[in-house]
C-alpha cells in the first residue's frame, strides 16, 4: 500500500496552488505597476481587484452546474488563458489593456480553482485532499515569491509578470498532463448527507463560516508588510523570512493531512479556529522581530492546517463540488473586501483593534462551525486515506 499521494490528489493539489499562485500575487503587480510611472497607487490597485473580482464572480457562477460541466477542457481553458493574460500583461503599458489581460488571468485562476476544488470535494476524504492542496500551495510560494522578488528587480513591470508567465507554465504542464489521466470522482452515493445536500440551514452556515473566516484573514494577512515594518524588518531580510515561514506552513497542511477526519472534525476545525484568532491578535501586535517572526510563523501554521477542514466541512455537505466551489468564491471575495475593511479599521483605530475584532469573528466562527457540523453530521471513520493507491 503506496504512502504517495495518488493521481487525482495531485492534480487537485496542482490546480489549487495554480489557481491561487496566480491569482494571490496582489502585492507583486501593485508594486510593479506603480514602479512604472504610469499607474499610480489607486490604478494599479484597480487592476488587482479587478482581477481578484472576476475570479470570484467567474466562480460563483460556475458553482451550481459544476457537477454537470466537462472538467478536463474547463481545465485546458483556464491555463491557456493564464498564459496569455502574463503575456498580455508583459506586453501593454496602457489602463485599458492591462485591465483586460488582469480579467483573461481572473477567469483562469476562476476556472482551474472550481473544477480543482471539486474534484478534490468527491474523493473519499476531502479534509486530506484540501491539506495537501495547502501544502502544495504553501510549497508553490516557496517557489513563486523569491522568483517574483527578482522579477521586481528589473526594470518596469515586465519582470513580474515574465515569472507570472514561467509558474503559469512551470505547474500547468505537469497539471494537464495529469488531469488527462486522473479520474474525476463521482460523488459517492453512500454519503449520509447526500439526500440532505443543500438543505438551506447548513448551506447558509457553511457560507457564513467561509465568510468570516476569510474576513479575518484576508485582511490579517495583507497587514503583515506594514506590521513587520513597525519591528524594523522590511526588504531582503523580510522576503528570506517568510520562505521560512512558508515551510513552517506546509508542516499545518502536513499534520491536517495526517489527521484528516479519523477523530471527528470538530476538534481540529473548531480548536484551530480559536488558536488561530489568538495568534492573529498576537501576529498583530508583536513587540520585537523575534516575535513577529515566531508569530507570523505560528499564524502561517495555524492557516494551512485549518483552512482544509473549513473546504471539508463544504464537502461534506455536497461531494458533487457545488458548495466548495461557492465556498471557494467567498473564499476569494470576501479576503479581497477583508483587505479594505480592514484597512478602514488599522486607519483609524490601529492594528491592535484590528487584531482584537480578527479573534472575536474566528471564536464566533468556531461557534458556528461547531453547530453546522452537528447539523452536517460527523464524517465517518476515514479507514481510506487520500494518499492510497
Amino acid at each position: 500500500m503506496s504512502r504517495l499521494p495518488d493521481r487525482t490528489t495531485w492534480t487537485v493539489s496542482l490546480g489549487v496552488a495554480l489557481g491561487l499562485g496566480c491569482g494571490g500575487v496582489g502585492p507583486w503587480i501593485v508594486g510593479a505597476l506603480v514602479g512604472t510611472g504610469r499607474f499610480d497607487l489607486v490604478n494599479a490597485s484597480l487592476m488587482v481587484t479587478i482581477e481578484q473580482m472576476t475570479m470570484g464572480a467567474m466562480m460563483l457562477v460556475l458553482a451550481p452546474a459544476l457537477h454537470r460541466l466537462p472538467r478536463k477542457p474547463l481545465l485546458i481553458a483556464g491555463v491557456l488563458l493564464l498564459l496569455i493574460a502574463q503575456g498580455g500583461s508583459y506586453g501593454v503599458n496602457a489602463l485599458v489593456g492591462m485591465a483586460l489581460a488582469r480579467t483573461l488571468s481572473g477567469a483562469g485562476s476562476a476556472l482551474i480553482y472550481s473544477v480543482s476544488t471539486a474534484m478534490g470535494a468527491a474523493t473519499r476524504d476531502p479534509d486530506r485532499t484540501f491539506a495537501a492542496a495547502q501544502g502544495m500551495t504553501q510549497l508553490a510560494a516557496i517557489i513563486l515569491n523569491p522568483m517574483l522578488g527578482v522579477g521586481a528587480e528589473l526594470p518596469g513591470h515586465k519582470g513580474v509578470f515574465l515569472v507570472l508567465g514561467a509558474f503559469s507554465l512551470l505547474i500547468g504542464l505537469p497539471f494537464l498532463w495529469l488531469a488527462r489521466e486522473a479520474p474525476i470522482p463521482a460523488p459517492t452515493a453512500t454519503r449520509p448527507t447526500e439526500r440532505a445536500a443543500l438543505a438551506l440551514p447548513p448551506l447558509v452556515g457553511v457560507l457564513a463560516v467561509m465568510t468570516l473566516f476569510s474576513l479575518a484573514t484576508g485582511g490579517a494577512w495583507n497587514f503583515m508588510e506594514r506590521v513587520a515594518a513597525s519591528v524594523g524588518l522590511g526588504g531582503t531580510r523580510l522576503g528570506t523570512g517568510l520562505i521560512a515561514s512558508s515551510v513552517i506552513g506546509v508542516l499545518g497542511s502536513l499534520l491536517a493531512n495526517r489527521l484528516g477526519t479519523t477523530r471527528g472534525r470538530a476538534i481540529p476545525l473548531c480548536g484551530g479556529l480559536v488558536l488561530l484568532g489568538l495568534t492573529t491578535l498576537w501576529f498583530m501586535t508583536p513587540g520585537s522581530p523575534q516575535q513577529f517572526w515566531l508569530a507570523v510563523s505560528l499564524w502561517a501554521f495555524l492557516l494551512t492546517f485549518t483552512t482544509p477542514y473549513v473546504f471539508g466541512l463544504a464537502a461534506a455537505l455536497d461531494p458533487s463540488g457545488r458548495v466548495v466551489a461557492a465556498t471557494g468564491t467567498a473564499y476569494i471575495i470576501v479576503s479581497a473586501a477583508g483587505v479594505y475593511l480592514g484597512a478602514f479599521i488599522v486607519a483609524h483605530a490601529g492594528l491592535r483593534l484590528f487584531g482584537l475584532l480578527a479573534l472575536l469573528v474566528l471564536a464566533v466562527t468556531a461557534a458556528l462551525a461547531a453547530g453546522v457540523n452537528r447539523m452536517i453530521g460527523s464524517p465517518p471513520r476515514a479507514l481510506h486515506p487520500v494518499h492510497q493507491s
